[in-house]
């Protein structure tokens, strides 16, 4: 129902007749400052120096024709590049100073007295930090400073947070002679922050460099994307009293490296009045200068949107709660929907007595034993019914419910070549999309290239987080092309509590040899949706890479088979935001220990500088297997393993030929901290077992899973004999992977 007036004439209506009133008698009332602003729109070739040529002609036009701000669009030098990840396309990144192209059109500003608003694809002076940036020019032509694009898209077709860093100028107002200039850049135009912002810090007018278009993939190709990007630059125009200056790109721009994506950027390029009105407005084909006169002047729109507001009703603007906007990679200790597994394939040993195939089958028949559901992905047919007699057996024998077996949910077509579920398999971000990540068999397919195994299997590894996605019908996020497993990721968020990512960086740098560490930190925190990554240097030594060479252990050559040292044997977050941090047995002695604590005090230390209270847990002490010929993989592997990677100078290592045709030793990848934590359970690994139990690894068992129940007090601890599953480089943790409740 409508209210009326005394008059007849409805509230609804008497309220838009004051407002047009308010507008239209702006410019009559107040002081005017008219100026002529103009817009850029233009297509772009391959040829960098082609677009900038066109540019300069383009707003020397437009200064001719008596503007006196100009904008051209944004990263206008380049075709859109972000269409795609590719780390190539960093090398055309531009320095703001000592830069020839924007040095051009500053000299062309000062000679035509102009205004120009410079996008560029920046390089920070530290030559690893990369922006989205736009130059503001003034009339003399002085550099003013930068903008930096604050807030970047990611989808599909839209990677630009692969490409830049967020921001961290501020919404500044550049106060040039053609009048108070505020300068944002494209997806920070649907932010009304952005606009609210600029008109509180003084903007005269606006300015947006933009590249936007129907993009790649289907749900950019509805036609209301256009209509409704040009209202909601009006509706934030009237809501400030701000007149906007939009520049854009206009034509089909292909990928640069796949023909068969493309972006058709719409142009349509346009100028509002302070009222919202548009004033001027390019068309949907032409490269052309869209040009108006706009009034500059005070504003009473403006002054009224501003008098009334109720700042202190505005508190919950600045909350930061990354989880209301964005998808992370929760926390481990959050409610799961399922745990997955995925079936061995095959035995690390031909020996007798326990298998890898064993360890996994326990792990499933102690999880259906207290409640949690377990998925275990099979290839085929033939692993589904080889899956299903080992749970059979394997739950009779050690779970307390008889059907356990029966609970576990075996997927079938999802094929793989080893069972590292944590690091291969899919990583669910909230919501329940599955996080894409790029994987080459733990750097051995790179490092190793004469390995026939790690080289043939990296693809269908990589395939394993997307098939998993299609069988639970669910969204795939293609999220980064960076290298990295899900064991060299822990996470931790909770309330009251900064979110923060831990990795270590040996691991990641190795995978990741085109990118520095900066660039992979920015990709890896954006990827799993957390503000920073904090990096550890180095892991523990029982899961370093074999090409370093065997190390001395009691001065004996043993060999490693590791990943470089994932961070979930040797650090990982508690609820409630302290750190456990495994180490070595302070009484023990050698080059290995000696190594271990160095690095275990480089840990302490870093975690100490972020004010992170750390909790420390004794791992076991080295453990040393016997592997002979014929035994299948794991010395087969070793034996193909190239040690010329190997350093002499390093005195924990022993550089030497592999013995081929006899027995060889191995260290066992062991770690109290490869532990599980799921729904009412945490599953932790044991040393001492019958048969197998060296002088005080009881006591060792005992007080880590005191120190772990002390943690997880709500949860109960079960310890698990996952020693075939070590001498494949791994624990507990990376046979398995959570997927959070929804």
């Amino acid at each position: 129902m409508m209210l009326q007036q005394s008059g007849g004439q409805p509230a609804m209506m008497r309220c838009l007749f004051l407002l047009v009133v308010a507008a239209s008698s702006a410019v009559a009332s107040a002081q005017q400052k008219l100026t002529k602003v103009a817009a850029i729109q233009m297509s772009m070739s391959t040829s960098l120096e082609a677009n900038v040529d066109k540019a300069l002609n383009l707003v020397a036009e437009a200064a001719d024709d008596g503007a006196k701000i100009i904008v051209l669009p944004e990263l206008f030098a380049a075709r859109y590049f972000a269409i795609e990840e590719n780390p190539k396309w960093y090398a055309i990144a531009e320095p703001l100073a000592n830069n020839s192209r924007l040095d051009k059109f500053a000299a062309l500003a000062k000679d035509r007295g102009v205004v120009v608003i410079y996008p560029f694809y920046e390089v920070a002076a530290n030559g690893a930090t990369h922006y989205d940036s736009a130059a503001v020019i003034d009339a003399d032509g002085t550099v003013l400073g930068p903008y930096r694009k604050s807030q970047l898209p990611e989808d599909d077709g839209w990677f630009e947070k692969y490409y830049f860093a967020p921001g961290q100028t501020g919404f500044e107002v550049w106060d040039t002679q053609h009048g108070k200039v505020g300068v944002a850049i494209c997806w920070d135009q649907w932010f009304p922050e952005t606009h609210r912002l600029l008109t509180l810090a003084g903007a005269e007018v606006a300015v947006f460099p933009t590249a936007i278009g129907f993009g790649p993939v289907a749900r950019w190709y509805d036609p209301w994307q256009l209509g409704s990007w040009v209202a909601a630059q009006q509706g934030q125009s009237v809501a400030n009293g701000l007149p906007l200056v939009v520049a854009n790109r206009v034509g089909l721009e292909p990928s640069p490296d796949r023909e068969d994506r493309t972006i058709s950027f719409w142009g349509n390029a346009f100028v509002t009045s302070a009222a919202g009105e548009i004033v001027a407005r390019g068309d949907n084909a032409s490269e052309t200068v869209v040009s108006a006169v706009v009034d500059l002047g005070p504003n009473v729109n403006r002054d009224i949107w501003l008098r009334d507001r109720r700042v202190d009703l505005y508190g919950g603007l600045l909350e930061s709660d990354l989880r209301a906007t964005t998808r992370q990679f929760p926390a481990e200790w959050e409610p799961h929907e399922a745990v997955w597994l995925g079936f061995p394939p095959f035995l690390y040993t031909n020996a007798s007595g326990p298998t890898n195939r064993d360890a996994s089958a326990a792990v499933c028949c102690a999880l259906a034993d207290h409640g949690v559901k377990v998925r275990v992905a099979t290839a085929d047919a033939a692993e589904t019914a080889a899956a299903r007699r080992l749970l059979r057996g394997a739950c009779a024998k050690h779970a307390a419910s008889t059907d356990a077996s029966a609970a576990i949910e075996l997927v079938e077509g999802i094929p793989h070549d080893d069972a590292w579920w944590r690091d291969m398999g899919p990583q669910f971000l909230d919501g329940g999309a599955v996080l894409d990540t790029a994987f080459d068999g733990w750097g051995y397919a790179v490092a190793q290239p004469a390995d026939a195994y790690f080289c043939s299997s990296a693809a269908t590894e990589d395939n394993v987080d997307r098939l998993t996605a299609l069988a639970l019908g669910r969204e795939t996020k293609i999220a980064t092309d960076v290298v990295v497993e899900g064991g060299n990721v822990e996470v931790f968020r909770g309330s009251g509590k900064d979110s923060l990512l831990l990795s270590v960086e040996a691991v990641q740098v190795q995978r990741n040899p085109s990118l520095n560490a900066s660039q992979i930190a920015a990709r890896m925190a954006r990827a799993y949706g957390y503000p920073e990554l904090l990096w550890l240097a180095e892991g523990n030594v029982d899961d370093e890479f074999p090409w370093r060479g065997p190390v001395d252990v009691h001065g004996e050559a043993v060999y490693t088979y590791g990943t470089g040292g994932h961070v979930d044997e040797v650090a990982r977050f508690a609820p409630d935001g302290r750190v456990l941090l495994g180490v070595a047995n302070a009484d023990a002695r050698g080059p290995l220990y000696d190594e271990a604590r160095r690095r275990d005090a480089a840990n302490r230390e870093t975690l100490a500088a972020r004010g992170l209270e750390v909790v420390e847990i004794e791992q076991p002490d080295f453990l040393v297997a016997k592997v002979a010929p014929g035994d299948g993989y794991l010395y087969d592997t070793l034996k193909g393993i190239d040690y010329g990677a190997c350093d002499a100078s390093e005195k924990w290592t022993r550089c030497q030929a592999f013995p081929d045709g006899d027995d060889v030793k191995v260290l066992v990848a062991a770690s109290y901290l490869n532990y599980l934590v799921t729904n009412g359970l945490v599953l932790m690994q044991k040393y001492c077992v019958p048969g197998r139990c060296a002088s005080g690894a009881a006591a060792a068992d005992a007080a880590a899973k005191k120190a772990l129940e002390a943690v997880f007090a709500d949860r109960t601890v079960v310890a698990l004999d996952m020693y075939p599953v070590n001498l494949g480089g791994g624990g507990v943790h990376c046979y398995t992977h959570q997927q959070p409740a929804l």
